[in-house]
């Protein structure tokens, strides 16, 4: 095989400039599939970093007058599941929270789980240094903020203060967990009681992982799960009337956003992969005219069809081999690249990288590739018949079926590239208008950032509106600020807090309640964004003090 090999290398000797062509084309073709692949394996085919990562579920509290929506659960509701399930060998939930750290080394917020021991002790993933955390004197650290902080090999048991309270550190987790999968950029874990101990006014909303005992399917644990939420909705502690329960593979949460843009750019990867195929084919075929004598000759002196076969495979082989090397070379820059484009708030990124699993897929798919393009001037070869190739006529008669194939591949081309040309100018079209887009108010010298509010203070909610307007006052007063405000959730950044809307005065049937999402903000925040009110007047800082709560509604709420 060796030797066929160097034969087909040394056949490109004559022909070194469509050998080149050919390979940086390969090359780039390869290199792009190569590169969307690793998206595809690093954000879509990656496991769970959790042993039995396929058997976790997300438990949602959701309405079924409102199935497309849902968020979270009360502690008193994730007890009763916890504890009149069956279907489950691990459960437990978090809850997200910003912390402001003071020490070791400059103040920074960054961004935190609470989460119940039964969640991480049962996810059995030991930690790079030390172990989880098993109360609330500690706490355990990201790999990336363990780096950040210096990378002591002997920070376990060492102090970390977050929000003006002492830590002790028990652990720092491995560069690839994340808990929860899909925010990857939580540094530090600390400890939520199961019991609701400690819950306050202002905690964040608590979310739910669970796995699936081993032999039980994902349809009995959902219907496991409804069961107990009909007992929930039926009890007087339900949220609501139309109270249920949402269940859904953890894969799918942490990949449904991203997914169709990830296919997306991996087909288009595809479709230049199969371009680069026929214009390949297209510089094959051509170079068989040059050579139907040689293959006629070949022929005659008793060359069999596989024989032919292996010829036209290996010389193509020739040609791949380099261009797979090629393509992984080029794919590692553009993954980077690509990340880049997706900017820092991409924080899945870390997951993609060029692995093994993308060299794999490199050689794969150049072999398939050189299959493709090896079956033109193979289909050619065993048509010419051997008397006709070696007479005089023989470029004529060879070149009219090669215009036929080259006709059938340069329609192939143009189909394909009328394809991507399609899909990208629909792309750009709906870019232009997504700009277009009047989003209700001026973002002309907006100026966003997050704040976190020390836990003492949240706990107490008599100083939490006194702390928030403080704060506000203060930025307001910064040279060049003409207005502040803030809000739990920035305009077009994703949403918020539920709650079921019922007409006033109530009706006779609660069933009619509609599923509704709500934002908490300042009384300046409207007019920080410049919107005025249709009707009725904006929230003012007197509301705050009212026994009878405020609320500004959309106009489609309104309709309601």
């Amino acid at each position: 095989m060796l030797t066929h090999l160097l034969h087909a290398w040394r056949s490109w000797k004559n022909a070194k400039g469509v050998a080149a062509l050919a390979i940086l084309t390969l090359t780039i073709g390869i290199g792009a599939t190569t590169a969307m692949f690793s998206f595809v394996n690093g954000l879509l085919l990656r496991p769970l970093p959790y042993p039995h990562g396929e058997r976790y579920l997300f438990i949602f509290a959701a309405s079924t007058n409102a199935p497309d929506r849902y968020g979270s659960s009360t502690f008193g509701n994730l007890q009763t599941y916890r504890d009149q399930t069956q279907s489950f060998d691990v459960f437990g939930w978090y809850q997200t929270q910003d912390y402001i750290v003071t020490s070791p080394g400059a103040p920074q917020v960054v961004h935190g789980a609470r989460v119940t021991p039964s969640l991480v002790n049962g996810l059995e993933v030991r930690p790079h240094l030390g172990q989880w955390l098993q109360d609330d004197a500690g706490v355990t650290l990201s790999y990336g903020f363990w780096q950040r902080l210096g990378a002591d090999p002997n920070i376990v048991g060492k102090p970390v203060t977050l929000d003006k309270r002492i830590y002790t550190v028990t652990g720092v987790m491995g560069p690839d967990f994340a808990l929860p999968f899909e925010q990857p950029e939580i540094s530090v874990w600390t400890f939520l009681d199961p019991t609701g101990k400690g819950q306050h006014l202002g905690a964040g909303a608590n979310f739910c992982y669970a796995r699936r005992k081993p032999g039980v399917s994902e349809d009995q644990a959902r219907a496991d799960v409804a069961r107990v939420a009909a007992l929930i909705a039926a009890s007087p502690e339900a949220p609501h009337p139309k109270y249920t329960a949402r269940v859904d593979p953890l894969t799918k949460i942490a990949n449904e956003e991203i997914r169709p843009a990830v296919l997306l750019l991996f087909a288009t990867a595809a479709i230049l992969l199969l371009l680069t195929c026929a214009n390949v084919a297209g510089l094959f075929l051509a170079r068989s005219v040059n050579r139907a004598r040689e293959t006629a000759l070949r022929v005659a002196l008793g060359a069999t069809r596989r024989q032919l076969a292996t010829q036209f495979l290996l010389e193509g082989s020739a040609l791949a081999i380099p261009a797979m090397f090629g393509a992984i070379a080029i794919s590692i820059p553009l993954v980077h690249g690509t990340l880049a484009l997706a900017g820092k708030d991409f924080h899945r990124g870390a997951f993609v990288s060029v692995d093994w699993r993308a060299f794999v897929f490199a050689a794969l798919t150049g072999l398939i590739a050189t299959a493709v393009f090896s079956l033109a001037p193979l289909w050619q070869a065993l048509r010419t018949q051997p008397a006709e190739a070696l007479n005089d006529g023989v470029r004529g008669s060879a070149g009219i079926r090669t215009r036929t194939l080259s006709r059938a591949l340069v329609v192939c081309e143009i189909a394909l590239a009328v394809t991507l040309l399609a899909g990208s100018a629909v792309m750009l079209l709906h870019l232009k208008r997504l700009t277009q887009v009047w989003v209700g108010f001026n973002p002309q010298d907006l100026i966003t950032f997050s704040i976190s509010i020390p836990d003492p203070v949240l706990k107490e909610g008599s100083k939490r509106v006194p702390y928030q307007l403080r704060l506000r006052d203060v930025i307001a007063e910064v040279a060049g600020v003409e207005e502040a405000g803030w809000t739990s959730d920035l305009p077009l950044a994703g949403c918020c807090f539920g709650a079921n809307v019922t007409p006033n005065p109530l009706p006779p049937r609660f069933d009619i309640g509609r599923r509704m999402s709500m934002q908490v903000i300042s009384a300046s925040y409207f007019r920080t964004l410049g919107i005025s009110p249709r009707r009725g007047r904006l929230l003012e800082n007197r509301d705050a003090n009212e026994k009878l709560l405020r609320a500004v509604a959309t106009e489609t709420a309104a309709k309601f």
